[in-house]
C-alpha cells in the first residue's frame, strides 16, 4: 500500500501537470549542476525507491507559494494571495481562467487558476537597474546566480545583511565609522546575515543592546562611539524600509488586478515572521498604494508544507470519485 505525499518544490518550474514539474533554474543558495529541465517528482521517486524502505505516490507537486495560498485559503477563505517572504521571495495569485491564454482545456467550475509569479525574477531584464544602489550591482556580483532574480535580491533575507555590510565597509574605509577600523569577520563576504538586522530592529530609540551585541560579535566592540551605533540601527531601518517599499509594490500590482475591495493575504517565511516591525512596515505601504482595499495580512507559519498536504488530499479525494462515478456507469 502507498503512503499518498504533496511535494513542496520551492524553485521554478514547468508544471504540466499536477504532478509533474520540470526545473526550470536553481536559486538562492543552490549551486547544483544537474536537474535543470528535468521532472523533479520522478527525480523523487527515483531516489526513494534507491534508498529502499517504503512506498510512497506524490499525487502533487507545487511551489511553497502556491503552497502558502493554499493553506491561507484553508485558514480565510478570501485568501487571494499567497507570499514567501525568507531566504528568498515569491508571490501567487487567484486569477480567472479566462484570462489566461495556455489554458485550452473546457473552462469548467472551478474557474480559477493559481499563479505562480516567481516575482523574484523582476528585473532580470534591467528594467531595476535604474533603482540599485553600487552596493545591488555588488551583491549581484558576488551571487550563485548574476543576473538572475534580481527583485528579491533587493530585500529578501538571503541579501539584505549582505547589503549593509557593504555599505557599513565603505564608511569604514571612509574612516566615518569604529575609528576607520575594519576585523575579518566584518570584511567576510554574507556574515552580516538579515538575522543581524532583526535583532538590531527589535531595539528601541532609548535601546541599543541588541545593536551593541550585534556590533561586538563582528570584534568592533571597542572602537564603538554612540553615534556607530546609531547609524548602524539607522542603516537597517533604511534597508528595512525600502523592502517594504518594494514588497508593497508588488503586492498593490496583485491587488489592482484583482479588483476585490477586501481580501487576505497569507505569508510565511522566516523573514516575515522574525522581523519584528517588517509586517507593519509592509501593511502602511501597502495602505498608501491601495487605500481603497481591505487587505488582511495572515501568517501562514510552514504554509508551504501544509498547503502541499491540502493539494494532495483534494487530489485523491477526486481521483476517489472519478473512479466512483466510472464504476457507476459501467
Amino acid at each position: 500500500m502507498y503512503n499518498i505525499a504533496g511535494f513542496t518544490f520551492s524553485f521554478p518550474m514547468e508544471q504540466k501537470s499536477l504532478d509533474s514539474g520540470y526545473l526550470v533554474t536553481w536559486t538562492k543558495s543552490f549551486r547544483v549542476t544537474g536537474g535543470v529541465g528535468e521532472d523533479a517528482v520522478q527525480n523523487l521517486k527515483d531516489a526513494i525507491q534507491r534508498r529502499g524502505g517504503f512506498s510512497v505516490n506524490i499525487v502533487a507537486i507545487l511551489n511553497d507559494t502556491t503552497g502558502t495560498l493554499m493553506a491561507g485559503s484553508y485558514l480565510d477563505h478570501q485568501c487571494q494571495i499567497g507570499m514567501i517572504l525568507g531566504t528568498g521571495s515569491n508571490a501567487s495569485y487567484v486569477e480567472n481562467l479566462e484570462n489566461i491564454d495556455k489554458w485550452t482545456d473546457p473552462i469548467d467550475d472551478p474557474k480559477q487558476v493559481l499563479i505562480d509569479l516567481e516575482w523574484g525574477a523582476f528585473g532580470d531584464n534591467g528594467v531595476l537597474d535604474f533603482m540599485k544602489s553600487e552596493y545591488d550591482f555588488e551583491v549581484n556580483k558576488k551571487s550563485n546566480h548574476v543576473n538572475s532574480f534580481t527583485f528579491e535580491k533587493l530585500f529578501s533575507g538571503m541579501y539584505m545583511g549582505e547589503v549593509v555590510r557593504l555599505i557599513l565597509l565603505k564608511l569604514i574605509k571612509e574612516r566615518l565609522m569604529f575609528k576607520g577600523q575594519t576585523t575579518d569577520k566584518i570584511t567576510k563576504d554574507w556574515q552580516f546575515t538579515t538575522k543581524c538586522i532583526s535583532d538590531i530592529m527589535a531595539d528601541t530609540e532609548n535601546d541599543s543592546r541588541q545593536t551593541r551585541h550585534v556590533i561586538e560579535e563582528f570584534d568592533l566592540g571597542h572602537v564603538t562611539s554612540d553615534d556607530d551605533v546609531a547609524i548602524v540601527k539607522y542603516l537597517c531601518y533604511l534597508v528595512s524600509v525600502r523592502a517594504a517599499k518594494l514588497i508593497a509594490a508588488g503586492l498593490a500590482v496583485l491587488i489592482t488586478h484583482i479588483k476585490k475591495e477586501q481580501m487576505t493575504i497569507a505569508v510565511d517565511g522566516s523573514m516575515y515572521e522574525h522581523h519584528p516591525t517588517l509586517a507593519k512596515m509592509i501593511k502602511d505601504e501597502l495602505h498608501m498604494l491601495c487605500p481603497n482595499t481591505q487587505a488582511k495580512f495572515i501568517l501562514a507559519k510552514d504554509g508551504s508544507g501544509r498547503g502541499a498536504a491540502f493539494v494532495a488530499a483534494v487530489a485523491c479525494k477526486q481521483s476517489q470519485l472519478t473512479h466512483t462515478n466510472v464504476y457507476k456507469q459501467s
